[in-house]
């Protein structure tokens, strides 16, 4: 029978053109050449790999007698559902757990959790919002000056891409050109003796806190003379430690977001059946029986 699929090939011998003339009698063959038990790995390996490869490889081997050599089967990974013991496929964990990083809930919806997803994403972008909002968009900001590091932003950057703005607004205005990317959106606070570019510093003047005193002029820049810090603390008061409070909180929360990702939702048995699906698959290598 593999003979006779060979002798419908068109051109040069191909993987492609095997295929495509193993495929019109692929269940003949099946059926006559090879065992119950390579069927089933047949089967599977065409559900894992979506390709005629494994089809392919085994009509090859029992033609030349050498279906002796194991079957390398891609393995699934997957979870225990907690809530109807259903299995769940976590696709790739390590990109989950990337995805999940940069948008909350992202890398649940990729392994096909979109109701978790949705509602981990609404949670946790929803929080940080709120406390962005109660700190008036002053509290996540990221500082490694000596006695002003901004340690709450560790805990922030945790939420993921919406936090990273305020690391490039504090390599920006450390940079040669002293002015932030996004302006003053997370842009870190000035202290005493900093200098920024003069369109930085006219940027600050139209705000609620700086005015025109608090700057020396110091062609091309300008040099900041107060402690803007000291100034927020005093506008929003007790305000600017909630939003701190709350930003830190999402970014922990979406590690415990990630970490499903990863590894799917916590339960006793998801060891239980990894050992016994460890034992299966080494035992299917080596060829023993159960």
């Amino acid at each position: 029978m593999f003979l006779k699929a060979m002798q419908r090939c068109r051109g040069p011998f191909s993987e492609e053109s095997m295929s495509a003339a193993i495929s019109q009698q692929w269940n003949v063959l099946i059926v006559q050449s090879i065992s119950v038990d390579q069927q089933l790995a047949v089967h599977s390996a065409w559900y894992f790999t979506g390709s005629r490869k494994a089809l392919i490889f085994l009509a090859t081997r029992h033609h030349f007698g050498t279906m002796s050599m194991p079957i390398q089967i891609p393995e699934k990974i997957e979870a225990i559902s907690p809530d109807d013991d259903s299995m769940i496929d976590l696709r790739n964990p390590a990109v989950a757990a990337i995805l999940s990083w940069l948008v909350p809930g992202l890398g649940q919806m990729y392994q096909g959790r979109r109701s978790k997803g949705i509602l981990f994403m609404s949670a946790i972008l929803g929080t940080f919002l709120v406390g962005l909002g109660c700190g008036g968009g002053k509290v996540v900001y990221a500082s490694w000056k000596p006695g002003e590091a901004r340690w709450a932003y560790v805990c922030q950057l945790g939420a993921g891409v919406i936090s990273l703005p305020a690391a490039i607004q504090s390599m920006s205005l450390s940079g040669t050109t002293k002015t932030p990317l996004f302006g003053t959106w997370m842009a870190p606070p000035l202290q005493s003796g900093q200098y920024v570019s003069r369109s930085y510093a006219e940027k600050l003047i139209r705000g609620p806190d700086i005015d025109a005193d608090d700057f020396f002029d110091r062609p091309p820049l300008r040099q900041f003379r107060g402690d803007q810090l000291s100034m927020w603390h005093r506008r929003l008061g007790r305000w600017f430690e909630i939003g701190t409070l709350y930003t830190m909180l999402a970014g922990m929360l979406n590690i415990l977001v990630i970490f499903d990702a990863w590894s799917g939702p916590l339960d006793d048995r998801q060891s239980l059946a990894a050992e016994a699906k460890k034992e299966a698959h080494k035992q299917s290598r080596t060829g023993e029986k159960p």
